[in-house]
């Protein structure tokens, strides 16, 4: 089990390592997703495989790149503003597709 402080700093030089990447730089500039949404919905999906075990939104707020991370409503409001991006690119996607 990981305490709090290295599973913050282990979560946010994977988030770091993530976003600085070149190709990832690329995509988030021309994605309809913020930076923060981005970085949201990977706490979100991939935090609880860093922790091996399950982690309250409020935890999860926290491991945000800011320096005190942010509340847990605004990480859930954040997360569903992601959410609904994702779905809607992909009801476009599907939609161009459908249209030929």
């Amino acid at each position: 089990m990981t305490s709090k402080s290295n599973l913050k700093k282990s979560v946010q030089g994977w988030l770091t390592g993530i976003l600085q990447d070149p190709i990832t730089k690329i995509l988030m500039k021309n994605s309809h997703l913020t930076r923060a949404q981005i970085e949201t919905l990977l706490i979100d999906i991939l935090s609880e495989n860093i922790a091996e075990r399950k982690l309250v939104y409020e935890e999860k707020a926290k491991l945000r790149l800011l320096k005190e991370g942010v509340s847990r409503g605004a990480f859930n409001r954040t997360l569903k503003q992601a959410r609904g991006n994702v779905i809607k690119s992909i009801y476009t996607v599907i939609l161009l597709g459908y249209l030929g």
